[in-house]
C-alpha cells in the first residue's frame, strides 16, 4: 500500500512537468518555422524584388515545396505594416503562439 502511494505522489508530481515540456517543445517549433519562414521571405525578396503577397508563396523555396506547420494547428500571416518602412521586411506571426524574438531577417 505504501509504495503504490509514493508511485502516485511521484506520479502527481511528474506528470505536469512532462505536460509543461511538451509544451515548451511545441512552442519552441513554432518559433523555429516561424524564423524559417521570415528567412525564407527576405530570399524571396531579393531573387524576385518583392515579398510574397501570402506565405503559401514560400512553398518553391521550402524543401519538399511545403509550408511547415504550427504542431498546434495555429496559422501563419504576416504581421500588417511590417514591409512598409522598416529595415527587415516582413514577419511571420502564429495565431497560438505569437512571432519568435529572432524572426526578423537572416
Amino acid at each position: 500500500m505504501i509504495v503504490i502511494a509514493i508511485i502516485g505522489v511521484l506520479a502527481a508530481i511528474a506528470i505536469p512537468n512532462f505536460r509543461r515540456s511538451r509544451e515548451m517543445a511545441r512552442q519552441n517549433k513554432c518559433f523555429e518555422f516561424s524564423s524559417l519562414l521570415s528567412r525564407t521571405a527576405e530570399l524571396y525578396s531579393i531573387e524576385r524584388k518583392q515579398y510574397p503577397a501570402a506565405i503559401e508563396d514560400l512553398a518553391p523555396f521550402l524543401s519538399g515545396n511545403r509550408i511547415p506547420l504550427c504542431p498546434i494547428d495555429g496559422k501563419y500571416e504576416w504581421v500588417k505594416g511590417t514591409e512598409e518602412g522598416l529595415p527587415n521586411g516582413k514577419k511571420v506571426f502564429c495565431s497560438q503562439h505569437g512571432c519568435a524574438t529572432a524572426t526578423w531577417g537572416a
